[in-house]
């Protein structure tokens, strides 16, 4: 995962990334739907709802154990 922090309004660029392993896979695949700050937003906030959901996942399978 990358480390740069949160840039509002900058218009994301794959090729200027930080790459390295899946991050980079994943900026490539999603580069096509992050043209405008609309789908950028909704890329983020998708982003967002899936780690919330793993680190529910894990929580449970955690508890599980």
């Amino acid at each position: 995962m990358s480390t740069r922090p949160f840039q509002a309004g900058r218009p994301f660029n794959a090729d200027s990334t930080f790459r390295q392993g899946t991050a980079s896979n994943a900026e490539a695949a999603l580069e096509p739907f992050t043209r405008t700050r609309e789908q950028q937003a909704l890329v983020r906030r998708a982003f967002q709802w899936t780690v919330l959901a793993h680190q529910g996942m894990q929580a449970g399978f955690d508890a599980f154990l």
